[in-house]
Formats: C-alpha cells, sequence, structure tokens
C-alpha cells in the first residue's frame, strides 16, 4: 500500500500519523509497531511544517515492512544534523539532531537525512520484519 499526503499544517501531520497507523495494523503490524509508525510520520511531518513550510509525505507499507519518505522545499538540513543521523559508533546523537528526528531514528530500523539542490531535504526512515504480535 503507497499513500501520499500535501503537508500544509498541523493536522495533515494528525492526519497522516493516523492513516500510518491504521495501515500497518491492517498489515499485520502489532499495535506497538503501529503506534512508532505513526509517531515517525508525526514527527516528519511537523518538521517539514515547522522548518519548511510544508511538504509531502510519502508512505510505504507491506507485509514485512514500512518506509516513510518526506521531502521539503525549505533550506535544508545544517551540517551538524546531516553528521548526527549518520553515526553508527552506537554514541547517542548530539543535540543537534534535535528530538523529533532522534525519535524517529530510534522507532524506524533507518534513518537517512539529505538536502536537495537546490533548495529542500528529503527524510527517509525505514523499518523490516514487522509481525503481528511483534514488538
Amino acid at each position: 500500500m503507497t499513500f501520499s499526503w500535501k503537508l500544509v499544517g498541523r493536522a495533515d501531520c494528525l492526519g497522516a500519523a493516523a492513516k500510518a497507523r491504521e495501515c500497518l495494523a491492517r498489515a499485520g503490524g502489532s499495535p506497538r509497531a503501529a503506534g512508532e509508525l505513526a509517531v515517525v510520520v508525526a514527527e516528519l511531518a511537523y518538521n517539514a511544517i515547522r522548518h519548511a513550510g510544508g511538504g509531502e509525505c510519502v508512505l510505504e507499507v507491506s507485509r514485512g515492512e514500512w518506509s516513510v519518505t518526506v521531502r521539503d522545499e525549505g533550506p535544508g538540513f545544517p551540517p551538524n544534523v546531516l553528521a548526527d543521523c549518520g553515526r553508527t559508533d552506537g554514541v547517542q546523537p548530539r543535540i543537534g539532531l534535535g528530538s523529533g528526528l532522534a525519535c524517529a531514528r530510534r522507532f524506524a530500523g533507518s534513518l537517512a537525512i539529505e538536502n536537495l539542490e537546490p533548495t529542500g531535504a528529503r527524510v527517509i526512515a525505514r523499518k523490516q520484519h514487522l509481525e503481528r504480535g511483534a514488538t
């Protein structure tokens, strides 16, 4: 299943999060996994609205995985945030990552952020191996 939303205001964040929760539950995800996905969608969508004035959210859900891509036309991420997101050394991100991105990173199996040319940013969060009842 693939869904996309234009992100203009806070209500769009909440609507996208609710739809994400519903989609994952229908695909066999546990209630906890569906709740975590809803938080990821809400956080990424809100960041696009807060920092870029809006954007687009695309959710892909299948039996064994989900992917959330949020794209905006804002100023992009500063270098310290890009560096924090790419850490693989097990060290907790510094303050630059921000609480919303840090939360999304924790709930997703992977989180990638990139600046786009000439303006804008894209954030992709993914998680695999979802099964009913799994946490």
